[in-house]
C-alpha cells in the first residue's frame, strides 16, 4: 500500500511543477532592439514617429522630456513676466511638459495653447484631478459680492464613490474627468489615489482612498482607469508602494512604512496590480520609506532602485510611465546633502522616467545631462524614458494636433449631463453610520426651523452655503445658517447656540477635508466645545460630515451622523439636504471601519465562522512574491478574456494566505462583481487533484507507465488499429480521440455499464491529432487506477 506520506509528497511536486510552468512564461528573453527607422512623415503610424524624433532631439532635448513643471492655471499676459519666465523654461530646460494648477477653464486653455505653440516638441499637460476636473478647474468666488462661477464638475471623494458599493460610478466619474481634461488641454490625470487608507490618523490620504480593503479599492481604481482611457487621457496610480498607512504627511517630511514584506504585498501592493492589468498608463512613486522593501534603510521610494526597478518594473511587470511626485515636497528635505540636481539625478536611477516639479528645473536639467555625458546614467536609460514618453504623446495624438478649440470649452465643461451623473453618485454615496435617537428623517410637516453650524478650514468662505439654500427651499425661510472656523470669536459661537436653542433641530456641518502640507487633519478643541454646546441646548441634532469621516464621528451629537464626502461643489451639499429631509433615500455603505463605531463595511470580507484563519506566506512558509505572480496571471486571465472574473484562496496548513476576488460573474452588463465568496461550479477539480495525483503515485511504483496502452488495462477498449495506439500519455492530455461529451446518464447506471460504453466507444479523430476536452478520457483513468491498485479511488486517497 502507498503510504500517505507520499500523497503530500506528491501534492507538493505538483504544485511546484505548476508553478515553474507559469514563471516559464514570465522569464521569456526578451527581444533584440528594432534596427533604426528611416526618416518619416508625421501621418504614418505612431511608433515611426517616436523613432524619428527621438533619433532628431540631442542629449539636452531628450533629458528636458524627462521633466515636468508647475505651472498656474490663472490668467496671465503673454508678455508678463511670469509667462515669460515659463516660456524661458520651454526654452533652456526645454521641458517635455507641465503639471497645471488651478484657474478658470478658459484662462487653461488658452494659456495651454500659448505654451504648445512654443514648444518645439507636443507639450503634455498633467493635472491632480483625483475628483474631477473641479479640482483645478476652479469655481472662482467674487468677493465682496460673493458671487461664484461655474467651473468643472465635481464628484464626492474617492472614498464617496467607493460608499456607492458600484465601481461603475468611478468608471462614469473617470470617464467625465477625462473628456472636461481634454477639452482644455490637459492629457494627464494624476489620478486614481490607490491608497489604502488604514490609518484613521492619516492626514493626507484620508477620503482621497476609496477605502480601507484592498479589493475594493482595487475594483474602483481598475474602474476609474478605464473610463478615463476611454476619454482619452493617461491615468496615474499613486502613491506607490503605497501612502495608506501612516499618519505622516509627505509634503512636510517622510513618513516610514514599517509593515512587513508579507503585509505589503498582500495589502498595499493589491490595488496596484489591479491598476496595471487595468491598464494604467503611469504609476507615481511616492516620497515614502519602506524599509522593507529597502534592506532595512530609510530611504523614499523616489530614489530606491529596489522599488522602482527591481519591484515595480521586475516583479510587477509595469511597462509605463513611472513618475516622482513632486520633488519640491518636504519629504525629500530630510535628506542631507543632496542638491536639486543630485535629486533628480537618483529619481532617474531609480527607475523614474519623469521627474515632476523639480525645485530648479534648470539644475535638475544640467545635473542629468552631466551624469548621462560622465557614464553615470547610460545614454540607453534615458532613451528608454524618452520613448516611453514619446509613445505616450504620440497615444494622445499630440504629434498630429496639439491645440484645442477654444470655442468648445464652455459646451463640455460642467456639461448639464455630466451635473446630472455628479449629482447622481453624490446621492449615491450618502452614507448613514447611526441613527441611534431616531433623529432622520426631518419631517417638514413637524419641523419648522432648523440652525445649520458649518465648521469648515478658515479660508473655505462659502463652506455650507448650499445645504443652507436647499434647505431653506424644502423647510421655509426660519433656517438659520451660521459658518464658524478655528479662527471665529466666542461671540459668533454664543449666537450659534442661541440658535440652536430657539430651533426645532440643529445639523452641525463639518467640512474638513485633507489638505497639502497642512501635516494634520482634525477637528480643532474649539469645534468639538461649539459641538457639546449645541447638543446641550437641542433635543434633535445630527452631524454631517462633508469630507473627513473620522474626527467628526466622535462629536457630541454625533448619535445622528451622516457622511456626504464633498466639500466642495453643490451636489454633495443639495443631496444632504434632500436626504435629511427625507426626500432620497440613504443608501451608501461605509469603505472603512470607523474607529469607536460597531459599523463596518459593507465589502469587508465575510467571517471565516472559525474555520480558518489568516496568516502571511512567510508564517507558513510560502513566498510573498510567488502569491504575486498568482495575482498577475489572474489579472492577466481576465484582460485578455479568458475569464471575466475568479475567486482565489490560498492556504497552507489550515491558514489561509490569499482570499481575493476578480472581476465580474458575467462579461455581460449588469451582472454581480465576483466576491471572495463568490461560489463556482469547479467540476473538474477531481481530476487534477485526485486522479492525476493516484496516477503520479502509481507510476512512482512503477504500477503504471503514461506509456501504457489503454488496451493493457482496459480489455474491451481494442477494435481498431487507432484504438490500440491510445495511451494513459492520451487519456491525459485530452488527445485520446475520445468524443467531448455524451449525455449517457440518462441511459446507463453503475460503474460497469459506464465502463463498457466509454471502452466501446468509436474515435472520432486520429489520436495525437488535437486536443478535445472529454471526460470520458478521465473517467477511463480512474477505472485504470482503481484496478492497479485495488482500491476504489476516494478510498485509496483518503488513505
Amino acid at each position: 500500500m502507498i503510504e500517505a506520506r507520499r500523497l503530500r509528497r506528491y501534492g507538493r511536486v505538483l504544485a511546484a511543477a505548476t508553478g515553474l510552468a507559469l514563471l516559464a512564461g514570465a522569464c521569456a528573453s526578451t527581444p533584440a532592439p528594432p534596427p533604426p527607422i528611416p526618416p518619416a512623415p508625421l501621418d504614418l503610424p505612431d511608433e515611426v514617429w517616436v523613432h524619428n524624433t527621438l533619433a532628431d532631439m540631442s542629449l539636452e532635448e531628450r533629458v528636458g522630456q524627462m521633466l515636468m513643471l508647475r505651472v498656474q492655471g490663472g490668467f496671465e499676459n503673454y508678455r508678463g513676466p511670469a509667462m515669460k519666465e515659463i516660456e524661458r523654461l520651454v526654452d533652456e530646460a526645454l521641458v517635455g511638459g507641465f503639471v497645471v494648477g488651478i484657474g478658470s477653464p478658459l484662462d487653461i486653455a488658452v494659456k495651454l495653447n500659448q505654451l504648445q505653440e512654443r514648444s518645439r516638441l507636443p507639450l503634455v499637460f498633467g493635472a491632480d484631478l483625483e475628483w474631477g476636473a473641479g479640482m483645478r478647474l476652479w469655481r472662482p468666488t467674487y468677493l465682496p459680492y460673493g458671487m461664484q462661477s461655474a467651473g468643472g464638475t465635481a464628484f464626492p471623494f474617492n472614498m464617496g464613490i467607493g460608499a456607492t458599493g458600484d465601481p461603475h460610478m468611478a468608471e462614469l466619474a473617470g470617464r467625465i474627468t477625462a473628456r472636461e481634461a481634454r477639452a482644455v488641454g490637459i492629457h494627464w490625470v494624476f489620478a486614481p489615489v490607490v491608497d489604502i487608507n488604514t490609518d484613521p490618523a492619516n492626514p493626507i490620504v484620508n477620503v482621497r482612498s476609496y477605502g480601507s480593503e484592498p479589493i475594493a479599492v482595487g475594483r474602483f481604481a481598475a474602474a476609474f482607469i478605464r473610463g478615463a482611457a476611454a476619454g482619452g487621457v493617461l491615468t496615474t496610480a499613486k502613491h506607490f508602494p503605497g501612502h495608506g498607512d501612516t499618519h505622516v504627511d509627505s509634503h512636510v517630511e517622510m513618513p516610514v512604512i514599517d509593515a512587513s514584506l508579507d503585509t505589503i504585498s498582500m495589502r498595499e501592493l493589491h490595488p496596484f496590480r489591479a491598476a496595471i492589468a487595468a491598464g494604467v498608463s503611469s504609476i507615481m512613486l511616492g516620497h515614502i520609506a519602506v524599509p522593507a522593501l529597502t534592506d532595512g534603510e530609510v530611504v523614499p521610494a523616489t530614489l530606491a532602485p529596489q522599488i522602482g526597478s527591481e519591484l515595480l518594473r521586475g516583479r510587477l511587470g509595469f511597462t509605463g510611465l513611472v513618475v516622482t511626485d513632486a520633488m519640491t515636497m518636504g519629504a525629500l528635505r530630510d535628506i542631507p546633502g543632496y542638491s536639486p540636481g543630485e535629486l533628480a539625478v537618483r529619481a532617474v536611477e531609480a527607475g523614474a522616467d519623469v521627474v515632476l516639479s523639480p525645485p530648479d528645473p534648470i539644475l535638475a536639467h544640467r545635473a542629468l545631462v552631466s551624469a548621462v555625458r560622465s557614464g553615470r546614467i547610460h545614454y540607453t536609460r534615458v532613451d528608454s524614458s524618452v520613448a516611453r514618453i514619446l509613445r505616450a504623446k504620440a497615444k494622445l495624438g499630440l504629434h498630429r494636433d496639439r491645440m484645442v478649440a477654444i470655442d468648445s470649452v464652455p459646451h463640455i465643461i460642467g456639461a448639464p449631463e455630466h451635473l446630472t451623473v455628479a449629482a447622481d453618485i453624490a446621492e449615491r454615496s450618502l452614507t448613514l453610520v447611526r441613527d441611534s435617537s431616531g433623529v432622520l428623517p426631518l419631517d417638514p410637516r413637524r419641523i419648522r426651523s432648523i440652525a445649520v453650524v458649518a465648521f469648515s478650514a478658515p479660508g473655505d468662505i462659502r463652506a455650507g452655503a448650499t445645504l443652507a439654500a436647499e434647505l431653506r427651499n424644502i423647510y421655509g425661510r426660519d433656517v438659520t445658517f451660521l459658518r464658524v472656523d478655528e479662527n471665529t470669536s466666542q461671540a459668533v459661537h454664543d449666537s450659534a447656540v442661541a440658535a440652536a436653542a430657539r430651533a426645532d433641530a440643529v445639523i452641525f456641518a463639518t467640512f474638513l477635508m485633507p489638505i497639502s502640507g497642512q501635516g494634520h487633519l482634525t477637528v480643532p478643541p474649539g469645534a468639538a466645545a461649539l459641538a457639546g454646546r449645541l447638543n446641550s441646548s437641542s433635543s434633535r441634532m445630527l452631524v454631517v460630515a462633508f469630507g473627513d469621516p473620522y474626527g467628526p464621528a466622535t462629536l457630541p451629537g454625533s448619535g445622528t451622523y451622516l457622511l456626504a464626502w464633498q466639500p466642495r461643489g453643490d451636489a454633495s451639499q443639495l443631496a444632504a439636504a434632500r436626504a435629511i429631509a427625507g426626500r432620497i433615500p440613504i443608501n451608501g455603505q461605509l469603505p472603512i471601519v470607523l474607529p469607536g463605531t460597531s459599523v463596518s463595511s459593507a465589502i469587508e470580507r465575510p467571517a471565516l465562522n472559525g474555520r480558518l484563519e489568516f496568516a502571511s506566506p512567510r508564517d507558513v512558509g510560502m513566498d510573498a512574491f510567488v502569491i504575486d505572480r498568482v495575482d498577475s496571471i489572474i489579472q492577466d486571465g481576465i484582460v485578455e478574456g479568458a475569464s471575466p472574473g475568479a475567486a482565489v484562496a490560498i492556504g497552507r496548513y489550515g491558514r489561509l494566505v490569499m482570499l481575493r476576488a476578480y472581476g465580474d460573474l458575467d462579461r455581460r452588463r449588469g451582472f454581480a462583481a465576483v466576491t471572495d465568496s463568490s461560489i463556482y461550479d469547479l467540476a473538474s477539480v477531481t481530476k487534477v487533484v485526485a486522479t492525476t495525483t493516484a496516477l503520479m503515485m502509481l507510476m512512482d511504483e512503477g504500477l503504471l507507465s503514461l506509456d501504457d496502452p489503454v488496451s493493457q488495462h482496459i480489455p474491451e477498449w481494442g477494435g481498431s488499429p487507432a484504438k490500440e495506439r491510445v495511451t494513459l500519455r492520451n487519456l491525459v492530455l485530452h488527445n485520446s480521440g475520445l468524443a467531448a461529451y455524451g449525455p449517457l446518464w440518462k441511459e446507463l447506471q453503475g460503474r460497469e455499464q459506464y465502463r463498457r460504453r466509454i471502452a466501446r466507444m468509436s474515435l472520432e479523430y486520429e489520436p495525437g491529432t488535437k486536443t478535445v476536452y472529454s471526460d470520458f478520457g478521465i473517467i477511463l483513468l480512474g477505472l485504470i487506477i482503481e484496478q492497479v491498485s485495488g482500491y476504489p479511488l476516494d478510498e485509496l486517497l483518503h488513505e
